[in-house]
């Protein structure tokens, strides 16, 4: 059976001051032993049928150790399952998705309050709730570009999640979750580049990448935001050649161009997004990646694929777009397809012109 991202075995927690904080927490004999979430499909929303757009990342059982949280304050099965993932990609995942499920109150409170500095996770998921609700605020739908909108309460959740964010960084010095947020904290906050950058090469200076990073800053050096185009491809094009081959950080060279793209008016972006050196930039980028044997065992590379997926479909490359569909099966995951209108419909759509069946 597949299990998620990095995954070959059943896991147990580690032993560590996280893992005796939640035994803490949590006094009683049983628990759910977590194990890596399997990649099969999961039932989501009422506009997508199992397996589309999937908001729980194969983790099926994630909500429910969400809502235990919400409705008892007892983070203590929540907590042993985020703190048993393998690696950082994969707990910068869960815990994203674990706060789009949580709502802000004393569930999350409590966690933090029972945690204390034993652990980075109660912090990090009660940051990225109070993140989502700033974008909530700012009337941006899940989206971290906020184009320079501040409404309501929207500066208020980002120094409440900068709080949280540097509690973990004094709790934890040499975990990237909390860095990787700072970067999108700071971004929306419009601090300085220069301190946006400096919080991102906090974790290569751990020796680690984070593709949540990679995305965050990205993100922040676009033209949009407080960086430049030239800042954006430059950024691209170090990780990508950085990376070694199968690595799902290729993804920035797609999304970089993308981005690149939307900023055009209509006459420029049709002549762009012919252009051959574009095109054969995002074609070298799958072949370091995507094309690579194997690819699409984790989420992280399914994020990815997804990501080549759409590029792929908006710059004309069908060939690409096909074998990106076909390694997705139905694992597509919510980025980037909701960023498009009626996005469900959108993948059918494109399945069905690739010769796809689109269900």
């Amino acid at each position: 059976m597949a299990l998620g991202p990095g995954r070959t075995e059943r896991a147990t927690p580690r032993r560590s001051r996280a893992y005796d904080a939640a035994m803490a927490i949590r006094r009683r004999t049983t628990r759910t032993t977590p194990s890596e979430p399997d990649l099969a499909p999961a039932v989501v929303g009422p506009e997508a049928p199992a397996g589309w757009l999937d908001p729980t990342y194969g983790w099926p059982e994630l909500p429910s150790l969400v809502g235990h949280l919400v409705r008892t304050g007892d983070p203590g099965p929540l907590h042993l399952s985020l703190e048993a993932l393998p690696d950082a990609d994969a707990r910068a995942l869960y815990t994203w998705a674990s706060a789009e499920m949580a709502v802000a109150g004393p569930g999350l409170d409590r966690w933090v309050e029972l945690a204390g500095t034993a652990s980075t996770l109660p912090w990090v998921v009660r940051a990225a709730r109070h993140v989502l609700d700033a974008l909530v605020d700012a009337g941006v739908d899940r989206s971290p570009t906020v184009d320079g909108v501040t409404r309501g309460g929207f500066t208020h959740h980002l120094r409440a999640a900068e709080h949280d964010l540097r509690q973990a960084v004094d709790a934890a010095p040499n975990d990237p979750l909390p860095w990787s947020l700072l970067v999108l904290t700071g971004r929306c906050l419009e601090i300085p580049m220069e301190e946006v950058v400096a919080r991102y090469e906090r974790i290569s200076q751990m020796g680690l990448s984070l593709g949540q990073a990679d995305d965050h800053l990205l993100q922040a050096l676009c033209a949009k935001a407080a960086g430049s185009h030239n800042h954006m491809f430059a950024f691209a094009g170090r990780v990508h050649e950085q990376a070694p081959l199968g690595s799902p950080r290729h993804r920035l060279i797609p999304a970089a161009h993308h981005e690149f793209a939307r900023s055009l008016d209509e006459a420029a972006r049709a002549r762009y997004l012919n252009d051959a050196t574009a095109r054969r930039a995002i074609t070298r980028a799958a072949a370091r990646s995507v094309d690579q044997p194997g690819f699409g065992a984790t989420w992280q590379e399914l994020l990815t694929l997804n990501e080549f997926a759409r590029t792929a479909w908006v710059f004309g490359l069908e060939d690409l777009e096909r074998r990106c569909h076909l390694q997705i099966g139905r694992r597509y995951t919510p980025e980037p397809w909701l960023a498009h209108d009626r996005p469900v419909d959108t993948i059918r759509g494109r399945r069905e012109v690739l010769g796809l069946e689109p269900d």
